[in-house]
């Protein structure tokens, strides 16, 4: 999950210079296509760790055994993975709020999603250990990802974020497919995981154009000016 997390970070901070300059203008362009473009890594990225979460668990205890014998890990990694999209947009939200001026909400919404996760924590993992302790990760992340979208529209700042994620969730669908025939091998799953889900989005935008300007603004980087 935190190796996940330099990605959306690396994305905010080269869009931060473009952010603040948006929010002195007062459109929305940037936020937009930062938005679509961290819903269309973040979508593939759960959808695909959920699939192949037992090789993963064998690819980095590295002890040797089969992934068949991660069955208990890859229970929780599943879970934790539906976190991933909150967790991407949640950088968003971060950057959004530092570049409109308002980076005062931060503290409060950090402090509530780790009261949340704590909270659970206390109720899930006695009983349910590393399942319980999962569940409370997503759901502390998913409650900071509503909360903070909620803080940027109260500060006239704010961010897409169910559209982009209902696109890239559903353009997930081949790529799903696709990785779960071939999820035996994860090189291979890979392999057809990337190269399905690049020929979806090319076709997405050949055969919907309107909706890939409506959901980026246009085709350049978040960061562009």
């Amino acid at each position: 999950m935190w190796f996940l997390a330099a990605v959306p970070g690396a994305i905010t901070a080269g869009a931060m210079p473009a952010l603040a300059r948006e929010a002195l203008r007062g459109d929305d362009a940037v936020r937009r296509r930062t938005s679509a473009t961290l819903a269309l890594l973040a979508a593939p990225a759960a959808v695909g760790l959920a699939l192949v979460a037992p090789h993963v668990a064998a690819l980095l205890f590295g002890s040797g055994l089969p992934a068949a014998d991660y069955g208990g890990t890859a229970t929780p990694l599943r879970i934790m993975a539906t976190a991933v999209p909150a967790l991407f947009l949640n950088a968003l939200v971060a950057a959004s709020l530092n570049a409109a001026g308002h980076a005062g909400w931060l503290p409060r919404l950090i402090l509530a999603r780790v009261a949340i996760a704590f909270t659970l924590a206390a109720a899930l993992v006695p009983r349910f250990g590393g399942v319980g302790a999962a569940i409370g990760l997503v759901c502390a992340e998913w409650a900071l990802l509503a909360a903070g979208a909620r803080a940027c529209e109260r500060v006239g700042f704010r961010i897409p974020v169910t559209t982009p994620l209902a696109c890239g969730l559903v353009a997930c669908v081949p790529m799903a497919l696709a990785v779960n025939g071939v999820a035996a091998s994860l090189p291979l799953a890979l392999a057809v995981g990337g190269l399905t889900w690049a020929a979806t989005l090319a076709a997405g935008v050949r055969l919907a154009p309107g909706l890939a300007r409506r959901l980026s603004g246009d085709l350049r980087y978040p960061w562009a000016p």
